[in-house]
């Protein structure tokens, strides 16, 4: 019959437009697929939990069988990974000996002092691990004063727990980042010029109670030719001028000051003719106890500090007198 389908022809697709619905799912349907994901996740958080209970006795079958040299990671027993020309690696375990038998004559009575200097970068210059140390070593050991204190940083001065920092007029803050080797820098790292009529004031053990206890303090300049000299001021009063004699040559002073009180301002006055440099202050009681110091340069690795010019870097380290050295470095290498 002509336009009448043969009985064996496909069925004819009707096009759907594009937002037509799909197919309804039954309600038979939706109950399939929601059990099945249902025992899916079941089947996952039941094979997860076996593997994780025979993970947990196959390490603890470890620790007493043949892994444990391997997992444990015994470097007495292993070949060095880095050459160590210097003998760094403590590989007898005694390297900490003499400090913790200082400490311990220090807490019975048979040592006066015991000094710990950190060095590093922003975790050091930031203060925040350092001042929880400090404050910790010292309640049980004693306080014996606040040490070492640069004058500033680069990026912008920090907060220093028991230390108040004040600079007035033109100074310029100079890190050792990125700089030519062999130069000379403080302690930190960090250096501060200032110029004539300008001043850099130190209020230490700001948080100490004002006992007639006896105070020493180290203050850091350089002294180039051309410099002017700096007066040092204990209270508003005069005590030094630096140098004491026309710097010839580039060269670092160390000068001690000695007052009564365990509370002291330091304060440091370029009065030319030409610039001042200051490379920091110390301050110590006199009394049985523990510095913690702190010189820390915010983005400096292990290798800045072997850029310094050495002989005034090994100078101010001895100034020190630390019994102990932290290197707190390892996260800009």
């Amino acid at each position: 019959m002509p336009g009448h389908a043969p009985d064996n022809a496909a069925p004819l697709e009707v096009p759907q437009p594009p937002d037509a619905p799909g197919p309804r799912r039954t309600p038979a349907g939706r109950l399939v697929k929601r059990m099945g994901l249902f025992l899916g996740g079941a089947a996952l958080v039941a094979g997860l939990a076996v593997g994780g209970v025979w993970l947990y006795k196959r390490l603890n079958a470890a620790a007493t069988g043949p892994l444990e040299e391997s997992r444990a990671l015994k470097l007495s027993r292993t070949d060095p990974v880095l050459h160590d020309p210097l003998g760094i690696d403590d590989q007898e375990g005694q390297a900490l000996s003499r400090i913790f038998a200082k400490l311990r004559a220090l807490e019975e009575g048979r040592a006066e002092r015991v000094a710990i200097l950190q060095l590093g970068a922003s975790h050091t210059t930031g203060q925040y691990f350092a001042d929880r140390v400090r404050e910790r070593l010292q309640q049980r050991f004693g306080a014996a004063g606040r040490g070492f204190v640069a004058p500033g940083e680069p990026e912008g001065d920090r907060p220093h727990t028991g230390v108040v920092r004040k600079r007035e007029g033109t100074w310029k803050v100079q890190g050792a980042i990125h700089q030519d080797f062999g130069q000379r820098w403080g302690l930190s790292g960090v250096r501060v010029e200032g110029q004539p009529g300008s001043s850099i004031s130190f209020e230490l053990c700001s948080d100490c109670p004002d006992a007639p206890i006896p105070s020493t303090m180290q203050v850091f300049t350089l002294h180039r030719p051309g410099d002017g000299k700096i007066e040092v001021l204990l209270d508003d009063r005069v005590v030094a001028t630096l140098p004491r004699r026309v710097a010839k040559k580039e060269q670092l002073n160390v000068h001690t000051l000695n007052a009564l009180g365990a509370r002291q301002r330091v304060t440091l006055r370029a009065v030319g003719p030409g610039p001042s440099v200051v490379l920091g202050v110390s301050h110590e009681l006199a009394k049985s106890g523990l510095v913690y110091d702190t010189a820390g340069l915010s983005g400096s690795t292990v290798w800045v500090p072997a850029g310094y010019e050495q002989p005034t870097f090994r100078k101010q380290l001895s100034a020190r007198r630390p019994d102990l050295y932290i290197l707190f470095w390892g996260t800009n290498e």
